[in-house]
This record gives C-alpha cells, structure tokens and sequence, in this order.
C-alpha cells in the first residue's frame, strides 16, 4: 500500500510539473498535498487491520460472512 502511494505521488507530481491541467485542477480542488499526505497517513496508521480485514479466511472485501463462488 505504501509503495503505491509513493509510486502514484511520483506519477502525479510529474504530471502536475509538466503543467497537466487536469492533474493541476485534481490536486489543486482536491485539497493538495496535503490532504494527499493525511490520506497517506491515515492508511498507513490502518495498515495491519485493513489487511487483516481483507485476508480473513471466509471474508470476501472484507465482509464477514460474504464468501466467494466456491464457499
């Protein structure tokens, strides 16, 4: 999850350096880096129960009780 995040920052910094306006207006309106770092953070202090949550035996998305085609 972090290795996207740092990747995906990369990508759109890139993008808003070359002047991309839909990259610059996304960032821009959608509260700049620093939202973008809040959002970061915020996944990372969640990390180790988001993936328990989405490897629990018998869940599907993470929904006890849901199971997938074959259970």
């Amino acid at each position: 999850m972090e290795e996207y995040l740092a990747v995906a920052r990369v990508f759109v910094a890139g993008r808003v350096a070359a002047g991309d306006a839909g990259f610059v207006d996304a960032l821009e309106h959608g509260g700049g880096w620093a939202r973008w770092d809040r959002r970061r953070d915020w996944l990372s202090d969640r990390r180790a129960g988001l993936v328990r949550a989405l490897t629990a035996p018998g869940t599907v998305d993470g929904r006890p009780g849901v199971r997938g085609h074959d259970g």
